[in-house]
Parts: C-alpha cells; sequence; structure tokens
C-alpha cells in the first residue's frame, strides 16, 4: 500500500524565503522526484544534481564526472519507498554544482493514501 509523502522544499541560504511544499507517493523513484522537486521550484532541469540522505549520495551518473563522485547511486534505482523515511527526517538537493542551489527538503507527514475518512 503507497503512502502519500509530504515535504517542504526550502531553497537555503535565500531570503526571503523560497520554499515549496509538494505531496508524492512513497513508489517514486528519486529521477521521479528530482522532476517534480524542478517543476514546484520552477527550476530549467538544466544542470546536475544529487540528493543527500541518510549518508547516501543519490543522483545522476554522468561517465564525463564519475571519479568525482564514487558513491553515488542510480537515483533511477533508488525509491523514496526504500530509505524508510519517517516524519521528520530531512536531507538536501543540491541543483546546478557551480551555483549551488542547495535545497533542504525535511519530511512533514506520512499519510496513508486510504485513510477513512471521518
Amino acid at each position: 500500500m503507497e503512502n502519500i509523502l509530504q515535504f517542504k522544499i526550502t531553497l537555503k541560504e535565500i531570503r526571503p524565503l523560497i520554499w515549496r511544499r509538494i505531496q508524492v507517493t512513497d513508489d517514486y523513484r528519486f529521477d521521479r522526484f528530482h522532476q517534480v522537486i524542478q517543476i514546484a521550484m520552477a527550476w530549467w532541469n538544466y544542470h546536475l544534481h544529487e540528493f543527500h540522505i541518510k549518508g547516501r549520495e543519490i543522483g545522476m551518473p554522468d561517465d564525463d564526472y564519475a571519479y568525482e563522485f564514487p558513491n553515488l547511486e542510480d537515483e533511477a534505482t533508488v525509491y523514496l519507498r526504500g530509505l524508510e523515511l519517517k516524519k521528520g527526517d530531512e536531507f538536501t538537493y543540491l541543483y546546478d554544482f557551480g551555483d549551488h542551489w542547495e535545497h533542504l527538503v525535511p519530511l512533514e507527514d506520512a499519510l496513508n493514501q486510504f485513510r477513512k475518512a471521518k
């Protein structure tokens, strides 16, 4: 059974704060999750990116940069569900290694999508 994960994405070191709240199901792979963040934050998907979560580096492998990211896991093979995230867990999403747009991504809530209505 899928859960709905609610995240708050905040662009770090920017004032005023720029943030978005999103919900996705826990069966999303990180490549799809990246696309959701791109749309939510109005980025153009022109640059490399990576996630740092629970001591792991997850992103899009690129043979030209493999030596710089020897521990990078392929985002097309890692699912949100597989990380067993709990409310309050947070990670970072880095977009554009040159400009270093770093985002803080805490999990605000995990909702069972089949909850009974009251």
